[in-house]
């Protein structure tokens, strides 16, 4: 057992001290169904808003008993409307996993790849000329999703430019908005959008570059031995003083 996995035991018996007055809480089961009139998909014990598409299963994923519970995890974080960041190895099925959940409810799932040379107009979009020569701005793949609600998977994360983590940026901090520098627009997100984020360790990758403690709120990416990935929330929240919200989610994989 590595000292990480010691920490996690600490702190779950801390949780159940202080927050379930020394009792073990029971096994979590699914609520009753929310009822503010929207659509909801049940996944274990998490009711998830359903999307505009048809929800439908990937009978090609195969659910193991340790993808069920990376699901699980990644669900609750949807529920919490956060931010979340996968780091592990190559083909590990971060991607996959963000796109089967997507699928499930019925959501637009929209990938975008970064490599060394990603320039920002890839995700914030640029002008062109139409067919009379007039310029038109054309949404880029972040922009489109911002607007629409899509759920997104930034790949390869630690790869991207620094002017693409700056606007991401203010996506994910208290502002939650996106800004389009050539247009003068400013974008609140749409309220189903979800933004996920993949990377391979950064020491153990060539290229892959420590994200900025400005976009992720923890210092060194936590990486056990005994998984395959950890999930992190990337929201960046202003302290506050006695706020609980204030507080960043890890959750363990």
């Amino acid at each position: 057992m590595c000292i990480r996995d010691r920490f996690h035991i600490v702190v779950e018996k801390m949780i159940v001290q202080n927050m379930f007055g020394g009792s073990k809480p029971n096994s979590a089961v699914l609520p009753k169904l929310p009822a503010d009139g929207k659509k909801y998909v049940p996944y274990e014990h998490v009711w998830l808003e359903e999307g505009p598409e048809t929800p439908r299963i990937d009978e090609r994923f195969i659910l193991t008993s340790s993808v069920r519970e990376h699901l699980k995890n990644i669900s609750r974080a949807v529920f919490a409307k956060r931010p979340v960041l996968l780091e592990g190895p190559t083909s590990a099925g971060k991607s996959s996993m963000v796109q089967y959940l997507a699928e499930l409810t019925g959501h637009t799932f929209v990938r975008i790849n970064n490599h060394d040379s990603t320039e920002i107009q890839e995700y914030l979009g640029h002008y062109v000329s139409d067919e009379s020569g007039k310029l038109r701005f054309v949404d880029g793949c972040l922009t489109s999703a911002v607007r629409n609600g899509h759920w997104v998977v930034l790949d390869e994360l630690n790869l991207a430019p620094t002017e693409v983590l700056e606007a991401l940026n203010r996506l994910l901090d208290d502002n939650c908005e996106l800004f389009l520098p050539d247009t003068n627009e400013t974008i609140h997100p749409h309220p189903s959008l979800r933004i996920f984020a993949t990377q391979n360790p950064s020491g153990a990758y060539g290229g892959r570059k420590v994200l900025s403690l400005s976009l992720i709120h923890i210092s060194e990416p936590t990486r056990l031995l005994s998984i395959s990935y950890a999930v992190f929330c990337l929201k960046k929240k202003k302290n506050r003083v006695n706020n609980h919200n204030n507080y960043y989610t890890y959750i363990r994989m």
